[in-house]
Formats: C-alpha cells, sequence, structure tokens
C-alpha cells in the first residue's frame, strides 16, 4: 500500500472516530499529537507507555496522520512511527551542522564573484 493511501485511510479512521465520539475523541486526538510535537530530536516514545492496549491502532492512525503531514524543520527533525508500530521516533539531528555560508556550493567559474553574503 503506498504512503498517500495509508495516510488516506488513516485520515478515514481518524475522521470516523470524531463523527462516532466527538469532543471526547478531538482531546485524545491533541493529546497525542502535542505529545508528539514535543518530542526532541534522537528520542522516542513506546506506545504503551500513553495509551491502553485498545487504542494502541487509534495512537498509531494519529501519529501516521501527523507523519504525513508534518512540515520538516532540519532543526527538529521528522516524526516517524517505527516499523513494529511500537515506538515514535523523532529521528536525530547530524551533528555537524550544514555551513550554509560556505563557499563550496558557490560556482566555482573564475568569473563569478564569490562573497559572504547571501542575497
Amino acid at each position: 500500500m503506498g504512503e498517500a493511501n495509508y495516510y488516506r485511510d488513516a485520515l478515514h479512521r481518524c475522521h470516523d472516530l470524531y463523527h462516532k465520539y466527538g469532543e471526547r475523541y478531538f482531546r485524545f486526538y491533541v493529546s497525542v499529537s502535542n505529545l508528539i510535537a514535543s518530542l526532541k530530536p534522537g528520542t522516542e516514545i513506546r506506545i504503551d507507555d500513553y495509551c491502553s492496549p485498545d487504542r494502541h491502532e487509534e495512537f498509531c492512525d494519529i501519529v501516521s496522520v501527523y507523519e504525513y503531514e508534518q512540515n520538516y524543520d532540519c532543526a527538529e527533525g521528522l516524526v516517524y512511527l517505527s516499523a513494529d508500530r511500537q515506538r515514535v521516533v523523532r529521528e536525530s539531528i547530524p551533528s555537524a551542522p550544514l555551513d550554509f555560508k560556505s563557499k563550496a556550493w558557490v560556482s566555482s567559474k573564475p568569473d563569478v564573484p564569490v562573497t559572504d553574503d547571501i542575497k
């Protein structure tokens, strides 16, 4: 199954639960989303530490929706659901930051002036 199809299915399941349980499910959805957003780079959580076994798949669906909709921020790293669907992981950030002012990425042609200013 493609990533977009999995996202669509997870989103539909979340939507159905919202219509069935209303505000109660919405509070659960927001709590899970806030928990995911608060993960620091290089950390992970075990899903079973935060929800009961009967809510595990609902939790995974929320993570899947978050995972698909997140904006990449190189200072934060991406969030993803582990392959065994037991953990939520925020990837580590490379220890050596990218040097965007490095002249290495600027054209090496002699007729192109190289400056430290990025415009």
